[in-house]
């Protein structure tokens, strides 16, 4: 039964003035290169200057917090940069003063670098660079150079460096992990066509590629570990079949889900990223040889250029960006977006674009979402305001009941901005 008390939790839950919901506008990260979100999409990371440094930002920063990675001045990295889910660790190359090499390193808030010996470079003169991080930020995964060999690695800091691919041989990479460490997607002669081959490792069966007899690319997996994104040759145009890949943990297989599809009168899409269950994809769209542009795939919407998705819900590309040339990264729920923006005149910029923010949570339409939209909202929950059949209905989360839960996402606005939904 609905109680008094309803009302004191919302209350008590809600104790801050906030800004009435806004239009979701595409929003101006900085300078830099490929961004890389936390999985809620709260936390951007990204190459800060040059291929260096790397950066941290959040919505409402006035400006990238700047994370030096102790390379110096002139010496040629190469940087991808990734993020933990709760946004204190980030996986990017460092600089091993000792040996005066570049390796891998782990970032932590307040700790600062760890370097990572990752397998076959315990000697000097040997470096390597990480890809990704797990959600859970413990394990960090890439590519050890040593020599001639290239070795698809992954380290934590209980087990150290381990050679994931062992039998597939000497030019290996793994570019993404799930959250919990446990599944790595990579390529086997990752710059080689016809000869590469995607793998997904898979705890307990070890590698299993995604296409045995024809070339194919790993490029990434969701936070279960149990989709990857790939793609694999085929005879027909456009020759190259991009597709979601169902990983089987339990009996070690891949198995493709569904394909990816280009949009009529379009050339090609090389995907970059996708959404947790898999139904939403992001990445480039190229429309003929010379033009390319940022793109998508819904299940509402299908194949299409990503200014074309924003425009169906009211979003405008404004300045300084003249278009959006690529989409890089997506939160898991698919509605939170970070990729590379054009800007006059030949300039490009980091954008984030958040399409849940346009919630309407001013129940009493004074133009501000506080304590009293939430007393409001509690007189809902407990039946003395019996709204009728429109948006002021309570329910916020559409789980056809008024109550708590709606409350917390409320209250999850007010303080970050962002609907929850």
């Amino acid at each position: 039964m609905k109680t008094k008390g309803a009302i004191s939790a919302v209350v008590a839950m809600i104790s801050v003035c906030g800004a009435a919901s806004a239009q979701p506008t595409v929003q101006l990260v900085g300078t830099g290169g490929l961004p890389q979100m936390s999985d809620d999409g709260s936390v951007v990371v990204g190459i800060a200057s040059g291929n260096r440094d790397v950066f941290r930002w959040r919505p409402g920063m006035a400006s990238q917090e700047i994370i030096s990675t102790n390379i110096p001045s002139g010496t040629s990295a190469f940087q991808r940069v990734d993020v933990s889910n709760d946004g204190l660790k980030i996986a990017a190359q460092t600089w091993d003063a000792t040996d005066s090499v570049l390796r891998p390193g782990l970032w932590t808030q307040g700790s600062g670098w760890t370097l990572i010996p990752e397998v076959g470079n315990a000697s000097s003169g040997s470096f390597g660079h990480p890809q990704g991080i797990s959600g859970d930020g413990t394990t960090v995964i890439g590519r050890a150079n040593a020599g001639s060999l290239r070795r698809a690695f992954a380290w934590d800091a209980v087990n150290g460096a381990a050679d994931l691919t062992p039998t597939f041989g000497a030019t290996n990479e793994a570019v993404a992990v799930s959250a919990d460490g446990g599944v790595v997607v990579g390529s086997t002669d990752y710059n080689v066509s016809p000869d590469g081959r995607g793998f997904v490792v898979i705890p307990g069966f070890g590698g299993v590629l995604f296409a045995p007899d024809r070339w194919s690319k790993g490029i990434q997996v969701n936070e279960a570990g149990t989709l990857a994104l790939g793609f694999e040759e085929i005879d027909v145009f456009p020759f190259v079949d991009n597709a979601i890949y169902t990983v089987d943990r339990t009996a070690g297989t891949v198995t493709k889900l569904r394909s990816l599809l280009v949009p009529a009168g379009a050339e090609e899409i090389r995907p970059r990223d996708f959404s947790e269950d898999g139904s939403v994809a992001v990445g480039v769209l190229a429309i003929d040889f010379f033009t390319t542009t940022a793109w998508i795939q819904t299940p509402e919407r299908g194949s299409e250029p990503f200014a074309d998705f924003l425009a169906s819900k009211g979003i405008t590309i404004g300045a300084p960006f003249t278009s959006l040339s690529e989409v890089t990264s997506v939160s898991g729920d698919g509605k939170v977006f970070a990729g590379v923006g054009r800007v006059a005149p030949f300039g490009t910029r980091l954008f984030y674009v958040d399409t849940r923010v346009g919630c309407n949570y001013d129940f009493n339409q004074d133009e501000n979402v506080d304590l009293t939209d939430a007393q409001l909202m509690a007189q809902v929950f407990v039946g003395l305001v019996t709204p009728e059949a429109n948006w002021l209905s309570g329910d916020l989360n559409g789980d056809e009941n008024a109550d708590l839960t709606d409350a917390q996402v409320l209250a999850q606005f007010v303080v970050t901005g962002t609907c929850g939904l």
